[in-house]
């Protein structure tokens, strides 16, 4: 399989759970929760996959743009960067411009901001 397949794949899967979700707000009247709930599972998705982007002690740029690329509703970078007033891009995520130990860090203060949507 390509990378383009499994991004795609994976893409599909992602979809497929958002409008399940979706359905499942609208079937117990909590449409309002929805747009927090399909918040809270992009946060939980980029957190979890950003860790395991550095679990190996290298930041791939393929496993960073999948990320940035699968994400559909909060993008906890542009996120990040409002709430602690900093200028992060994925793209100085990437190992040219940080080492893991920074980016490892940046997960981590991400998880700690974050915590009260991952805990929801």
């Amino acid at each position: 399989m390509t990378k383009q397949e499994i991004l795609n794949k994976a893409s599909r899967i992602y979809i497929d759970l958002e409008e399940f979700i979706k359905k499942l707000c609208g079937k117990v009247n909590k449409k309002n929760k929805e747009k927090e709930v399909l918040d809270s599972l992009d946060i939980i998705l980029q957190v979890m996959l950003m860790y395991l982007s550095v679990s190996n002690l290298n930041v791939s740029d393929n496993e960073l743009d999948f990320i940035r690329i699968l994400t559909t509703e909060k993008d906890i970078i542009d996120y990040y960067n409002k709430k602690m007033n900093t200028k992060y891009s994925w793209e100085n995520l990437k190992d040219e411009y940080m080492e893991v130990d920074e980016v490892k860090e940046f997960i981590d203060r991400s998880y700690l901001l974050f915590k009260n949507d991952i805990d929801n």
